[in-house]
């Protein structure tokens, strides 16, 4: 596959020759690889050498989006794929070979890791879908969204936007290759991704620096600089009582942040009292994992590490935060299947039935690890129900039903609506416990939380089991098959049953007695139950790995 780098620059003729350095030194097919140079700042002669290029016009374009576009339209006709290359950073030799390899699998190649400079070497880092100096495509499906937009400033959001829109394939190159981009915050250089858009247009208003000369090296031998890995070990840990030591990966040390991090800090603080009162087998640390610990991961975040740990051949538990952030598309990406297919799995824990099910349908042969529901905990817990001043809490998650929505509204004068993400704790617990019932207007049950503290407030709700699985129906709410359209969006006699279902389950639970309500979600989401059935699990899994060490030996690496 022969491919262009592209590299637009403009006034930073101390940086450039460090780019073109990190070209030379690829270890990709000479015939396969091209490097092309846009300078609009008319700072140096037209120029090339082997296997580059560089371009120079005296005129600056209207933007960076433009100019982008432009420089790609001056690669060779015969090119496959188009690498971004930025003027002010650094690129290992193994660059084009790994980013080749990720646009043999998908249309676009973006790296999950960048190497960042850290005393006197570097250290990995998660790229979390940024920096755009180490993306490619495919040129087939660069065009098919029509290149960049017009922009200074978010271009390479805004044209990630398009490529997801458009359906476009993506691969990390980080999955069989070490990082090779390096992002340099210091290089006396400008960045526009600190400026707003108006940044571009003010440094091409500065003073005309007149011609420059390139000096073509680098500033040290990149290649001979430490690694700090984003995947390592800490130090090793000895077996306990025959139990293998149970790591909780991710310290929480304050409720405040997203429902996820708020249950684990109830649940965290519950261990730690557990711990300092003489539970031995389990810690709770950040990364990394020590080397013969079991660790178990929570958080998002660390789904790479993760994945990485079992492709080590060592055993780990994942959950509830690690899979399905959009259960209608399961098996979302590299992490998802690595974690949903892992052999090395001892334990899946998940919130709900629904949760569970979801695990069991879509994870491979390889891991059949027990799947273990239980609920986080809730701390703090919403106060006991107070005077009603509403008749119907409405809660929204992610714009679903709003003709629904707003039939409610009309049905029920006396309502208060919460949405997703856009509320402060207090606010719900205040609503739910001011309300004599609540719509969950949710039918995925991805983060179940605000549902827990909804009940705790002894506001029975109705919603489906899909999206409200933790209702016990007649107890503290009541499930109906489906959530309905508004009256509004009526189109069949279905709907309309299935509106005056969803009514009539309203009428049902305002009857409920809310104390009796908060009493039964208090049984089922009490702190110390939860955090025996959950103690009670891993101490079993701990025991069962070690067993399995014993028998087996410990993986080679």
């Amino acid at each position: 596959m022969k491919l262009a780098a592209l590299c637009c620059t403009f006034r930073r003729p101390h940086t450039l020759g460090q780019l073109i350095e990190s070209y030379l030194r690829q270890d990709y097919p000479r015939e396969l690889r091209e490097l092309i140079i846009l300078d609009d700042a008319g700072q140096y002669e037209n120029q090339s050498g082997d296997g580059w290029q560089l371009v120079t016009i005296p005129r600056r374009f209207r933007s960076l989006g433009e100019k982008r576009n432009a420089c790609a339209a001056l690669a060779s006709p015969d090119v496959e794929g188009f690498l971004v290359a930025d003027d002010d950073d650094i690129y290992l030799s193994h660059w084009f070979q790994a980013t080749a390899d990720a646009l043999a699998q998908a249309d676009w190649s973006r790296p999950g890791l960048v190497l960042l400079e850290h005393g006197d070497g570097l250290k990995e880092h998660d790229t979390n879908g940024l920096y755009h100096g180490g993306w490619a495509f495919r040129k087939d499906a660069f065009y098919r969204v029509r290149g960049y937009g017009p922009h200074n400033n978010g271009e390479d959001q805004e044209l990630a936007g398009r490529l997801h829109d458009a359906g476009v394939t993506v691969h990390d190159p980080c999955e069989h290759h070490q990082p090779f981009y390096i992002y340099r915050y210091d290089n006396c250089s400008y960045h526009l991704s600190y400026m707003d858009d108006a940044g571009y247009r003010e440094i091409g208003q500065h003073a005309d620096d007149g011609k420059a000369t390139i000096s073509i090296g680098w500033p040290s031998d990149y290649t001979a600089l430490p690694v700090i890995r984003r995947f390592t070990f800490a130090p090793h840990v000895n077996p306990t009582d025959d139990r293998t030591p149970v790591e909780l990966i991710g310290p929480v040390d304050a409720p405040g942040g997203n429902g996820p991090s708020n249950g684990m800090y109830a649940l965290q603080k519950e261990l730690r009292r557990r711990i300092d009162a003489g539970l031995d087998w389990l810690s709770i640390k950040p990364l990394p994992v020590s080397e013969g610990a079991l660790p178990w991961f929570w958080n998002w975040a660390d789904r790479r590490y993760a994945a990485w740990w079992d492709s080590e051949g060592l055993p780990f538990i994942q959950g509830p935060n690690m899979l399905f952030t959009n259960s209608a598309s399961p098996r979302i990406d590299a992490q998802e299947c690595a974690l949903l297919d892992a052999a090395n799995c001892r334990a899946m824990f998940c919130h709900s039935d629904w949760y569970a099910d979801l695990i069991a349908k879509h994870r491979g042969p390889a891991n059949q690890s027990p799947i273990v529901l239980w609920p986080y905990p809730i701390d703090p817990w919403p106060g006991e129900p107070l005077p009603d001043e509403y008749d119907l809490l409405i809660y929204a998650k992610n714009g679903h039903r709003p003709q629904l929505l707003e039939h409610l509204a009309e049905v029920f004068p006396r309502h208060i609506q919460i949405h997703y993400g856009q509320y402060q704790r207090e606010q719900l617990f205040e609503a739910a416990r001011r309300s004599r019932a609540c719509a969950y207007l949710a039918d995925d049950d991805h983060g179940p939380l605000a549902l827990q503290e909804i009940l705790l407030a002894g506001c029975p709700t109705v919603g489906v089991c899909t999206g409200a699985s933790l209702i016990q129906p007649e107890a503290t709410g009541w499930w109906v098959d489906r959530l309905p359209p508004g009256r509004a969006c009526v189109e069949s006699a279905e709907d309309e049953a299935a509106l005056g279902a969803y009514l009539d389950a309203i009428d049902q639970v305002l009857s409920f007695d809310r104390t009796e309500v908060r009493s039964g979600a208090a049984d089922r989401f009490a702190t110390g139950r939860i955090v025996d059935l959950l103690l009670a699990e891993l101490e079993q899994t701990a025991l069962d790995s070690c067993d399995r060490i014993f028998k087996e030996g410990c993986p080679e690496r």
